[in-house]
């Protein structure tokens, strides 16, 4: 089973204009509501695509309750671990005319540690052995920064892998405690070495660093010119063709999926960098935080060029 964990979900809406004008009364040509948060965006990726998946997330109040319909609506099971504080809203407006787009995020409710407890043990009674846990996204204002790395104990000590895709100190603390792969941007990156990675060579020294310190697999996402993926001691480098981007937001989570569904079917390197791309470019041609549809994702797979390093 993979299971995808978000302790800081969120209700996503889109707004579209023909052309964003500061300091007038926008109007909105189409309106996109989503549930959003990293861990969310993985799980209603594997479940468009016909993956077993279960999603496990902090929620609260009317918001959160209108983000679980929205995830019965489109059958992404979800276990909700109920908490005091109201689910965060998180706003895009794209501006059609340009091709840009601003994204505003709330910060999100504080989450009390009793209910970080909570799910602990919800999170004990499911794991099972060989289950591919999912931990995406900043953590909530309350957790400890090392939340990520008690949970990735937590699952691996009962013979699950853990997939990590956060973002400073929750990364670092995150990253020692090994998990079994890691997904890191470039400015993520220098947060592990304290380097900056700026070519592809500097991009191999951080995987093989990574390696060094535990971590089995390792993904280097790099925009649009695509991702570094490595394993048992084999680099590739997956670039996708250029395409007209509709919606940025949710692509990295759209990879971080492929990445799940093609080590839950052993695909090998190459291929599963193949698919992680196409993933995350086929998103990123999909308005607000939407998904690609399997047929797009599988099209698209065809024009990513790959590399063995």
């Amino acid at each position: 089973m993979i299971v995808a964990v978000d302790l800081n979900p969120s209700l996503d809406r889109t707004l579209t204009v023909g052309r964003l004008e500061p300091g007038a009364v926008n109007r909105a040509q189409s309106v996109r509501l989503d549930a959003g948060g990293k861990g969310l965006n993985v799980a209603r990726a594997l479940s468009a695509w016909g993956l077993p998946v279960r999603a496990l997330a902090l929620v609260g109040g009317g918001t959160g309750a209108t983000l679980l319909r929205l995830l019965e609506e489109a059958q992404v099971p979800c276990e909700a671990v109920q908490i005091e504080g109201e689910t965060r809203s998180n706003i895009t407006l794209i501006d059609s005319a340009a091709g840009t787009y601003i994204k505003v995020n709330e910060p999100g409710p504080v989450v009390m540690l009793e209910e970080l407890d909570a799910l602990e043990e919800r999170i004990t009674a499911r794991v099972e052995k060989d289950d591919l846990w999912i931990f995406s996204g900043r953590l909530p204002i309350g957790a400890p920064l090392d939340t990520y790395a008690r949970l990735i104990h937590l699952v691996q000590s009962r013979g699950a892998r853990a997939l990590l895709d956060t973002s400073g100190r929750p990364l670092v603390l995150g990253a020692a405690a090994r998990p079994f792969l890691l997904k890191p941007n470039r400015e993520e990156a220098q947060d592990l070495t304290g380097r900056p990675v700026e070519s592809e060579a500097d991009a191999v020294c951080l995987i093989k660093e990574l390696w060094a310190r535990g971590i089995e697999v390792v993904t280097l996402t790099r925009g649009a010119e695509g991702a570094l993926v490595g394993s048992e001691g084999t680099i590739v480098a997956a670039t996708p063709p250029e395409v007209e981007v509709a919606g940025p937001v949710g692509s990295g989570d759209a990879l971080m999926a492929a990445l799940a569904w093609a080590i839950s079917e052993g695909l090998p390197l190459p291929e599963m960098a193949r698919l992680a791309v196409a993933a995350g470019t086929a998103t990123a041609q999909v308005e607000g935080t939407g998904i690609a549809l399997l047929t797009q994702v599988r099209d698209l797979a065809r024009r990513v060029q790959v590399r063995v390093l």
